[in-house]
């Protein structure tokens, strides 16, 4: 894995304030399947946050897929292109 996605991914985390990623078991995973997992864990945080509670993967993940980020991160996602470049591209 090249380091700068890692970088990349550690700056767009928003559990970044306390070190820790729940991806870090992902690090030998494809870089688009880093990439996506990166985005919908920004997705959870910040719906969670709207909603005032934690919604839980399950529910966040129905949700990505229901509201169309699954088939729109599969439109935009190329080689090469980043963590932040790919959260402006979706609006999230």
């Amino acid at each position: 894995m090249d380091a700068n996605i890692t970088r990349q991914m550690r700056a767009q985390c928003p559990c970044a304030s306390i070190d820790y990623c729940p991806l870090e078991p992902f690090v030998h995973s494809s870089e688009r399947m880093l990439i996506q997992c990166k985005c919908m864990e920004v997705f959870k945080y910040k719906r969670s946050e709207i909603a005032g509670k934690d919604l839980g993967r399950p529910k966040t993940s129905a949700l990505w897929v229901e509201e169309g980020f699954a088939k729109r991160f599969a439109e935009i996602y190329h080689d090469g292109i980043s963590v932040e470049e790919v959260l402006n591209l979706l609006k999230i």
